[in-house]
């Protein structure tokens, strides 16, 4: 049967000309539908958290148009090259993004065509490209930096077997653009490269001087992207290692997928275990069968983690998405003769991704019309500026006249995170670095705003409203920022946006420096309550057990809680976490939305059922706190 098609076969299409041509047309079939992406007015009477996820893309914009310095003015994630993901235009350049998709389409050629033509077992490569193609959305958005994080993993493993100036160059390329990209995925893709770099310096000799030339020339790219990228070095590592450690243990959310979330660790413990066992079958050296694990255990556990924490459709989703393409870029899956063991694994990863997105509707991902004329793609491009993907005037959520004759292009900042809004008001923005209060969830985080706002760079008004995510109790999501606005600002008018009561604080002159002089430290049980007097600010240490860090490394980290004991005697609980509670917490009124916070602003007597009685702890699970925790008192005066 075979020796007939054969014959059928014209003699100019060799193995490598039908890798080539299959390779070209996948990454056609990935290639972008359209350039940039675009941001519409919600509707009015739209949930405030779908202003969330608009608001930081704008807010990046914002900061990548103004050369603000990220690291000291912006704190986020994401980089100043983060557009790629996003793709909103603002600031980004005509061609910057244009540059990134041909530089991907490349990686991904090569990708698919050196997996194709030395693969052993061809059915099984071509199935797992084909797998690509089926679950890949057709806006990556955010999955650029893993994807990204999954080529260097190819073009590293490509060079422990034959190391070249094309697979040296891509590495460096590829790490140091994840690092201005996205810092989390940013930082791994550096520590791979040094891992690298470190292998081919001790185990291919003769590349040992190229090698040092090549790490070489990532720390210049590195240093000079700092300087032309407006970055500040120490402080954008430091704001993002912060951000990335409190992530865990205040952003996790129960969305319900847990069976989604089981099979996801069984295919991560399933294929690092066939990994393993395919190093050992193999006989490599120990040193490469270290890095190969090394490699794509960490790769596969941020995938992984990055859904089984959050635990939305959106992030597990992903795992789903590029897990499939970890399989491609480390061969050893796929580049062996045929083997059921690792035949069956790889298979049910590949249908566990297909079956997803096929049950859970993804049909806007794999539309094959947009995938094949891309109608789009170059006519955003050319007429591609820093308001072209910006579609939000004129709409319906316009502040009153009054309040925009009273701004008048005056600075201004948004509380919590509806930075949108002030984009569709065409407001002159002084954004605080960590721009959206749900992000600030640490002590170092909420000192990046509280000393913004006593500098000379803090804004004259701020539009003001009393809310959270995730049954989060707002006032301390920045207390001390809160503080600032209680202290400094006064409330001049209210206003209705969206159905929703709005403040508009203006910056009192002049205003006063607040000080935190601490006044005691003591220990107490977990269990005990903290009684909350007038101008004390109460900073609560409380440590995990060993169990708690365990449990936090494979799952979501155990839920904490803050309760509140009202006046009349009532409870309220709220999801918090250690980095919250080391950040601080005061006030001996209860403030659960905008128009408490109004009044408690105008100095309006409270009545005994709004006083806060006492502030207590409750862990959702025994022993993952310490019983006796730290609680360090300051007094609040002013100059």
């Amino acid at each position: 049967m075979s020796e007939s098609i054969n014959k059928h076969i014209p003699q100019w299409l060799t193995p490598k000309i039908g890798a080539a041509l299959v390779s070209v047309l996948a990454v056609y079939f990935l290639f972008p539908t359209f350039y940039d992406s675009g941001v519409w007015p919600l509707p009015s009477n739209a949930d405030i958290w779908t202003s969330i996820d608009p608001s930081w893309m704008l807010g990046l914009g914002y900061a990548k148009a103004k050369s603000l310095t990220w690291g000291n003015d912006v704190v986020f994630t994401y980089g100043p090259l983060s557009y790629i993901t996003h793709r909103i235009s603002m600031g980004a350049g005509k061609y910057g993004i244009f540059i990134y998709d041909i530089f991907l389409s490349c990686n991904l050629f090569f990708a698919f065509y050196v997996s194709i033509v030395h693969s052993q077992y061809k059915r099984l490569t071509l199935f797992i490209v084909f797998t690509i193609l089926y679950v890949t959305p057709a806006f990556i958005g955010s999955g650029n930096s893993v994807l990204l994080l999954m080529l260097l993993v190819f073009w590293i493993r490509q060079s422990m077997d034959k190391p070249n100036h094309l697979n040296l160059t891509m590495q460096v390329l590829i790490a140091t653009l994840l690092f201005f990209v996205k810092f989390n995925t940013g930082l791994i893709s550096l520590i791979f490269l040094l891992f690298s770099f470190t292998y081919l310096f001790f185990y291919h000799k003769s590349f040992r001087l190229i090698t040092i030339v090549y790490f070489q020339s990532a720390l210049l790219i590195i240093t000079f992207g700092c300087l032309m990228l407006q970055v500040s070095l120490m402080p954008y590592i430091m704001g993002g290692i912060n951000l990335i450690t409190g992530y865990n243990d205040i952003m996790y959310l129960d969305g319900g997928f847990e069976n989604k979330y089981n099979i996801e660790l069984v295919l991560l413990v399933m294929s690092n275990v066939l990994l393993m066992w395919i190093c050992i079958k193999s006989k490599q050296q120990m040193a490469k069968q270290l890095l190969i694990l090394f490699l794509f255990g960490v790769s596969s556990f941020v995938v992984y983690k990055q859904a089984s924490t959050r635990m939305d459709i959106q992030h597990i989703s992903e795992f789903y998405f590029y897990f499939p393409f970890l399989i491609l870029a480390v061969h050893d899956f796929h580049f062996i003769e045929k083997n059921y063991v690792s035949t069956i694994v790889v298979t049910m990863a590949l249908l566990a991704s297909i079956l997803f997105v096929k049950r859970e509707g993804h049909k806007e991902f794999i539309t094959l019309k947009s995938r094949l004329t891309k109608p789009d793609y170059f006519n955003r491009l050319k007429y591609c500026s820093d308001s072209s993907g910006i579609f939000l005037f004129p709409n319906q959520n316009q502040f009153p006249e009054r309040i925009l004759k009273r701004l008048n292009n005056e600075r201004v900042d948004v509380y919590p995170w509806n930075i949108q809004m002030l984009v569709e008001n065409r407001l002159n923005c002084a954004l605080r670095p960590v721009f959206q209060s749900y992000s600030a969830y640490n002590k170092y985080l909420e000192n990046l705003n509280y000393n913004f706002y006593q500098s000379v760079n803090a804004p004259r008004f701020v539009i003001y409203e009393n809310v959270s995510v995730d049954n989060r109790y707002a006032l301390f999501d920045e207390p001390k920022v809160q503080m600032q606005y209680a202290i400094n600002y006064l409330c001049v008018d209210t206003f209705t946006y969206a159905n929703r009561l709005m403040m508009l604080l203006e910056r009192k002159q002049p205003a006063k420096q607040i000080l935190f002089t601490k006044h005691q430290e003591y220990e107490m049980n977990f269990t005990d309550e903290i009684f909350p007097k007038d101008s004390i600010y109460y900073e609560i240490h409380i440590e995990k057990t060993l169990k708690n860090k365990f449990r936090s490394i494979w799952a979501q980290s155990p839920e904490l809680y803050l309760q509140i004991l009202k006046g009349d005697s009532s409870w309220h609980e709220f999801k918090t976490s250690s980095g919250l509670l080391e950040s601080g917490l005061f006030s001996t009124i209860y403030q659960s939305n905008t128009n408490e916070v109004f009044y408690a602003i105008k100095g309006d007597s409270i009545p005994q059922p709004h006083k806060v009685f006492t502030y207590g702890l409750r862990s959702a699970k025994d022993g993952m706190f310490k019983d006796r925790i730290k609680v360090i008192e300051y007094r609040i005066t002013t100059l």
